[in-house]
């Protein structure tokens, strides 16, 4: 008796399985078969004619590179450019860093069903034309967020060879009494 219900378990997992997968198959061929727009790399810029995700007037690119720590952390970069430039040409340039331009959303869902650049400060983009006024704007993600590796942690104080922390009797906050 006992062997029949572990195999009739064994044939319902089975069949549970495949059903799941034939469900989850379609969906996933449909998707492929759907046309993506251009994702961009380091050397070929994608613009809002090709992929809607890229603000109007900019050219987007994406650039992977080394932190400077020497930790082997890799840090990505979406930089967007004003569409037209010359590659020598050099404009001002706005820098943002923080863990929250990830390509999938900022802190949820966006709805996007491709990849582009980070939506988050597009108010900031639109409403002070940034590329039509010569403006660069890059966004990089925070380490461990985002296309970043490596994982995000606090800077390091000490080191285990420095001294242990000095003690003061000072208060850190106005009128805070403690340690006196």
């Amino acid at each position: 008796m006992r062997a029949r219900r572990a195999a009739v378990r064994s044939a319902s997992a089975l069949i549970a399985t495949l059903a799941l997968t034939a469900g989850l198959a379609g969906p996933a061929v449909a998707a492929r078969e759907a046309e993506a727009p251009p994702v961009a790399t380091a050397t070929d810029p994608v613009t809002h004619e090709e992929n809607d995700r890229v603000p109007e007037g900019s050219a987007w690119t994406q650039h992977y590179f080394p932190s400077s720590d020497r930790s082997g952390t890799q840090l990505h970069a979406d930089v967007l450019l004003p569409e037209g430039l010359s590659r020598k040409e050099k404009v001002p340039v706005i820098l943002s860093v923080g863990p929250c331009f990830a390509h999938s959303g900022q802190t949820g869902p966006e709805g996007w069903a491709h990849t582009g650049p980070s939506a988050r400060f597009n108010d900031f983009i639109e409403g002070t034309d940034l590329f039509d006024e010569g403006y660069a704007f890059v966004m990089v993600d925070l380490r461990g967020f985002g296309g970043s590796t490596g994982c995000p942690s606090p800077p390091r104080t000490r080191t285990a060879t420095s001294s242990p922390p000095m003690r003061t009797t000072a208060s850190l906050w106005p009128g805070d009494r403690r340690g006196r």
